[in-house]
């Protein structure tokens, strides 16, 4: 039994300094595809079409500057930005120039976030960064890729709102199924090895 507890203790002195180091905020949108721009056939082979809902997720951490990397893979920071990311989009491209900032104007917010697959542009003209909550509505949503021939496709979404606000970024579901099932797993190894001892 000594040892379930010494394990246990372990366990929760690495977890919880990990979530207690984490400043970033993700935020879920959700809109409807009100139009596409296909010149890189990014868009068809995501199999997306108009009139789908789609979610996207990104993570913003007002400690952090925004940047901008270019396409030789400079970075740069974008004075009076905060950092964004896009940590769950559409489409996926090629290598392209990566946006990772947003600014809060106090009654509106603009980021320009990405990550090595596409970019995305979020405007609000309802809501600062501090006032985001579920159910704000978001002016204009787009997501840009570009394909491995130059072009670009693009996904403009319309009637998109926050649908969560969170400091954990979502898991999916099979995921979450990873994690319960590894979880009881090794809550049974611990019970059959030290079991015997007790």
């Amino acid at each position: 039994m000594k040892n379930y507890l010494r394990i246990l203790v372990l366990l929760v002195v690495l977890i919880v300094p990990a979530y207690a180091s984490a400043s970033s905020v993700y935020l879920t949108l959700q809109g409807t595809v009100n139009s596409v721009f296909d010149n890189a056939g990014l868009v068809g082979s995501s199999g997306v079409q108009i009139g789908d809902t789609l979610n996207y997720v990104v993570a913003v951490d007002t400690e952090i500057g925004g940047s901008f990397t270019d396409v030789r893979g400079g970075t740069y920071a974008i004075p009076g930005a905060v950092y964004t990311s896009l940590f769950q989009g559409v489409l996926s491209g090629a290598d392209a120039e990566q946006y990772n900032w947003g600014r809060d104007f106090g009654q509106s917010i603009y980021f320009q976030t990405g990550n090595e697959d596409s970019n995305l542009y979020v405007n609000s003209w309802t809501a600062g960064l501090s006032d985001i909550q579920v159910g704000t509505e978001i002016s204009q949503l787009y997501e840009i890729a570009f394909g491995a021939n130059g072009e670009s496709s693009r996904i403009d979404l319309s009637d998109v709102t926050v649908t969560r606000v969170a400091d954990t970024a979502p898991t999916p579901i099979p995921g979450a199924i990873l994690l319960m099932g590894g979880g009881l797993g090794l809550v049974g190894i611990i019970r059959r090895r030290f079991g015997k001892n007790s």
